[in-house]
Formats: structure tokens, sequence, C-alpha cells
């Protein structure tokens, strides 16, 4: 019993765009997820960048004679314009997005010959609000150290 090739029936179409259909959707289901995923790696790569930047000045910023003032903490925002008293300008940086804090205190077992200087970055996503989700602040922590 041999059949002649004549082509595809209506039942096998139906069942392959039905298949397509199910990929397409599938598709467009991951799409927001990437996007959220791609959007989250910039806003912590900004953060990275903020943060290496804050502890570069406070690096340079931290001389001999401001290092007996220990445990000190300072806090500001950081701004894509001109930067006021407080604020710190990073060009690309959505403006009251990401905030910064700065910990300056003594090694624990060196004394006061090691300053340790850590950095945090605080950020909320504010693309969050559209997904009704309420995210904490996320944050990035890095730690310099500087000897006298």
């Amino acid at each position: 019993m041999r059949r002649s090739p004549r082509g595809l029936t209506f039942l096998e179409i139906e069942i392959a765009l039905l298949l397509l259909l199910l990929g397409v959707l599938a598709v467009i289901e991951i799409s927001p997820l990437a996007m959220q995923g791609v959007r989250l790696a910039e806003q912590h790569a900004m953060a990275g960048q903020i943060a290496q930047h804050v502890l570069e000045n406070e690096m340079a910023r931290t001389h001999d004679a401001q290092l007996a003032v220990l445990s000190t903490v300072s806090r500001g925002k950081i701004v894509s314009g001109t930067a006021g008293s407080g604020e710190i300008q990073v060009p690309g940086a959505t403006d009251d997005m990401y905030t910064y804090t700065v910990v300056r205190q003594s090694h624990p077992t060196l004394g006061s010959d090691v300053i340790i200087i850590t950095v945090e970055v605080q950020w909320r996503d504010p693309n969050m609000r559209r997904y009704n989700r309420s995210t904490p602040d996320r944050t990035l922590r890095i730690v310099g150290y500087k000897t006298s």
C-alpha cells in the first residue's frame, strides 16, 4: 500500500501551526523577564562605576592629617548634572536614583596605620512601580584600604 505524495493534510498543518504558535508565545512571555534582567545588570554596572568613583575620591582626599579623624560616616547622592554640596557628579547616572554612604574607620587589629574605607551605593529601580512591585533598595558595597 503505497500512498502517492500529495502533500500535507489539513490536520498536519494545524498541528504545525499550533506548535509554532506555542513557541512564539513562549518567546513573548520570556521577553519582559529578559529585559528586566538587562535593566538590573545596567543598574548594577552603574552602581559599580559610582562606587569606584566615590572610593577613588575618598582615597585621594584622605590625607595623613585627616586619618586622625576616624570612624566617620558621610552620605550623599549622585547627580548627572552640576554637583552641589553632598553630591557627586557621575555622567550617565539618573538623578535621585543612586545614593552613597562612605564609612572610614581604623583597622581593628592594625590600628590607625591602616584605614578601611567602605563605600555603599544604594539604588531603587523606578521601573518596578510599573509592574506594581515594591522592591527594597539594592546595595553594592566595595572596600578600600589606605595606609598612613
